[in-house]
C-alpha cells in the first residue's frame, strides 16, 4: 500500500511538472530557422541578431537582438538584404549597412514569391501569379522588347507559379506545369539545347513543380517527383559516368536529363527522396544512398545531414560512412541551430549550448515568469516583447512601457503633442510620454533612446508617470536600503515615493540605484505600480 501511495505521489509530482512546464510554453514562439543574422518565430516573428554581441550564453544585450517585424511568411536571403514576404502579400527589403543604419523598406503588395540573382535582376511572383520584375535587363529578362534597366517594376507575364533567377537568366514555371526560360546563353546553360541567347521565353519541360539554381547548374522537380538536370557538369555536379576509370559524362548538359525518381528536395550535389532516402554525389562518385529518414541538410554543408529524429550526422568523406555528432537538432546553419524543442543552440567546440529558449517570454528568468504573466493579461509590456527579457532594457522602450501604463490608468490615449524637442527620435511614442511629463531628455535636445535605463532613472519615470495621472497610492513605510547615500539627489524623492508603495523592493537590502535595469525588472515594476494604483 504504501509502495503504491508513493507510486502515486511521484506521478503526481510529474504532472504537476508538466503542467507548470506547459503553461509557459506556446508552440507559436518556437524558433523555426536560422537566417544569418536574423531568426524567425513559428509565430511569424522576425528578429535581428547581432551575433558578437552575444558574447555570453543567454545573456545578449538589447542592442544584440530585437524583433523588426511580426506575421513573416517566408524570407528570400541574397548579399546584404533580406526579402521579406509577410501573411497580408507584402513585400519588404531589409539591407545591412555598414557605415549607416539598417533599413527596412516596403517593396510592393500582393507577392507570394520572390528571387534575385547575382547579376542585379529581381524577379517576384504575385498572388495572382502574375510575373513581375525590374533591375538588369541586359539579355532581354524583363521581357519588354528592351534591354534598358529598370528601376521601376514591370508585369513580365502572367500565370506564374514560381520563378527563379541566376546570373542572367531566368526560369518560370507555369500554373499549367510548363518550365519556361529566358536570357544569357552562351554556354548552353539555360538548357534548350541550344547556345544562343533567348530574348523570348523557351519552353523546356511539362509537368514541374518547382526549378533551384546553384550557380551554373540548374535542377526542376516535376509534378510526379522525377529530378531532372542540366547546366554545367565540369565536377560532375549533375551527372558522372565512368569506363575504365575514365570520366566520360558530358561536361556541358545543354538539354535536361532525368536523374531520379520520387524526389522532394535537391541541393547542390544532393537529394532527398519522399520517403526520407539521401542521395549524394561528388565529381568522382555516382549518386548513392547515404542515409535514410532525412529531413534535411545544414543550409552551409549539404555533407552535414539532420535525419527525422534530430540526429545530425557527417560526411567526412562522401564515399565513407558519416558519423553522427548531434542529436535533437531540426535546423542549422554554420554553427547555430534549431533544436527540435524549437531553441536556438550554437554548436562551436562540438558542444550544445542554449542561447535563447522558445518561450513567449525569449529568456526571461524563472523568478520572473509570473510577473511577466500578469504584466501581459493588464496589457502593459507589449513595447518590451520586441527584446529578450534578461537584456538590459534602454530608455525608448522604458518610456513606450510608462506611456502605456499612463494610457491604462487614465483611459487617455488622446493626448495633446508638445513640439518634439529632440533631435535623435521622431518616435511619436516618445513626443507622446515627453508631452505628458513621463521623460524629459539627458540634454535639451537629446533624449538618447538606445541608452540604457538605471534603477533609480526607472524609480523617477514611474513617479512621473503617476503623478501625470494624478493618482495618489496610500504609502507605508519608506525602504532604506543600504546604499541610499549612492542615489542620486535628483531621484531620492522618487525613490522613497516609490518603495514607500512597494514598486521597488531592492535584493537583499540593496537598491543599486545606478545599475543598468533588465527588461523584465522594468517590466515587473510597471505592474506593480499598475496594480497598487488600481487597488488604491
Amino acid at each position: 500500500m504504501k509502495r503504491n501511495l508513493s507510486i502515486l505521489l511521484v506521478l503526481s509530482l510529474i504532472l504537476c511538472c508538466l503542467f507548470v512546464s506547459n503553461a509557459y510554453a506556446d508552440e507559436g514562439y518556437k524558433w523555426k530557422e536560422v537566417l544569418d543574422d536574423h531568426i524567425l518565430r513559428e509565430n511569424g516573428e522576425l528578429w535581428y541578431v547581432y551575433w558578437p554581441g552575444l558574447k555570453e550564453f543567454g545573456q545578449p544585450k538589447s542592442q544584440s537582438m530585437y524583433r523588426i517585424m511580426e506575421n513573416v511568411k517566408s524570407t528570400y536571403r541574397y548579399g546584404n538584404s533580406l526579402y521579406i514576404i509577410r501573411d497580408n502579400g507584402e513585400l519588404w527589403v531589409w539591407t545591412k549597412n555598414y557605415n549607416k543604419p539598417n533599413t527596412l523598406e516596403k517593396i510592393m503588395d500582393g507577392v507570394k514569391q520572390v528571387s534575385v540573382n547575382d547579376k542585379d535582376t529581381y524577379m517576384v511572383v504575385k498572388e495572382n501569379n502574375e510575373l513581375w520584375g525590374w533591375g538588369n535587363n541586359k539579355y532581354g529578362q524583363l521581357l519588354d522588347g528592351t534591354t534598358k534597366y529598370s528601376y521601376e517594376p514591370k508585369k513580365v507575364m502572367d500565370n506564374v507559379k514560381c520563378v527563379t533567377t541566376g546570373y542572367n537568366r531566368v526560369f518560370a514555371v507555369k500554373t499549367n506545369g510548363e518550365l519556361l526560360a529566358w536570357g544569357f546563353n552562351p554556354s548552353g546553360y539555360l538548357g534548350d539545347g541550344t547556345k544562343d541567347d533567348a530574348f523570348e521565353p523557351r519552353k523546356l519541360l511539362d509537368g514541374v513543380s518547382r526549378v533551384e539554381i546553384f550557380g551554373d547548374v540548374t535542377f526542376a522537380i516535376k509534378e510526379n517527383g522525377e529530378l531532372w538536370g542540366w547546366g554545367n557538369n565540369y565536377r560532375s555536379q549533375i551527372y558522372s559516368e565512368f569506363v575504365d576509370g575514365h570520366n566520360i559524362s558530358e561536361r556541358n548538359i545543354i538539354k535536361p536529363m532525368k536523374l531520379l525518381d520520387n524526389v522532394k528536395k535537391v541541393g547542390h550535389y544532393y537529394a532527398i527522396k519522399e520517403n526520407g532516402d539521401f542521395y549524394i554525389w561528388e565529381q568522382s562518385i555516382h549518386p548513392r544512398l547515404g542515409l535514410t529518414n532525412v529531413k534535411d541538410v545544414s543550409r552551409s554543408d549539404y555533407r552535414t545531414v539532420i535525419k527525422e529524429n534530430g540526429e545530425v550526422y557527417v560526411f567526412v568523406y562522401i564515399d565513407s560512412n558519416p558519423y553522427k555528432k548531434y542529436e535533437n537538432i531540426s535546423f542549422m546553419l554554420h554553427s547555430r541551430a534549431i533544436d527540435k524543442d524549437g531553441s536556438l543552440v550554437d554548436l562551436s567546440h562540438d558542444k550544445v549550448n542554449v542561447i535563447l529558449d522558445s518561450q513567449k517570454y525569449t529568456n526571461a528568468s524563472g523568478w520572473a515568469l509570473e510577473g511577466l504573466r500578469a504584466a501581459d493579461n493588464n496589457g502593459l509590456i507589449d513595447a518590451a516583447k520586441a527584446f529578450p527579457f534578461d537584456a538590459y532594457i534602454n530608455r525608448e522602450t522604458f518610456a513606450k512601457l510608462s506611456l502605456r501604463l499612463y494610457e491604462k490608468l487614465t483611459n487617455n490615449k488622446e493626448i495633446v503633442l508638445k513640439d518634439n524637442p529632440f533631435k535623435d527620435t521622431d518616435d511619436p511614442n516618445i513626443i507622446k510620454a515627453y508631452s505628458v511629463g513621463i521623460i524629459s531628455g539627458v540634454s535639451a535636445d537629446k533624449f538618447d533612446p538606445e541608452g540604457f535605463v538605471t534603477r533609480e532613472q526607472i524609480a523617477s519615470m514611474l513617479k512621473r508617470t503617476l503623478d501625470a495621472a494624478n493618482i495618489n497610492v496610500r504609502k507605508g513605510s519608506e525602504v532604506k536600503f543600504a546604499d541610499m547615500d549612492q542615489v542620486s539627489e535628483w531621484a531620492l524623492d522618487a525613490v522613497n515615493n516609490m518603495s514607500s508603495i512597494g514598486v521597488i523592493t531592492g535584493s537583499n537590502n540593496y537598491f543599486s540605484p545606478r545599475n543598468k535595469t533588465t527588461v523584465e525588472q522594468a517590466c515587473i515594476m510597471v505592474d506593480r505600480l499598475y496594480e497598487k494604483a488600481n487597488n488604491n
